[in-house]
């Protein structure tokens, strides 16, 4: 998620902002301590000019601690 981020020269604020997503999950979402709703994945897909899919780590690399949407 950040390298198309910082392709497109969206700070983590721009894309919070544009995706109605507090930017500290998406921080986590970032790092992989954040598994979202997939609406929220399809937005930030959306932001970023990529497919969802793009977005979407094995689940193997998700350490313990994963923060998920209630």
């Amino acid at each position: 998620l950040r390298e198309h981020r910082e392709r497109l020269g969206l700070s983590q604020r721009d894309v919070a902002d544009m995706t109605a997503m507090p930017r500290p999950n998406l921080c986590r979402l970032e790092r992989g301590r954040h598994l979202p709703h997939l609406a929220t994945i399809c937005r930030v897909a959306r932001v970023l000019d990529v497919r969802p899919t793009e977005l979407l780590a094995p689940l193997d690399d998700y350490a313990a601690g994963l923060e998920v949407d209630p």
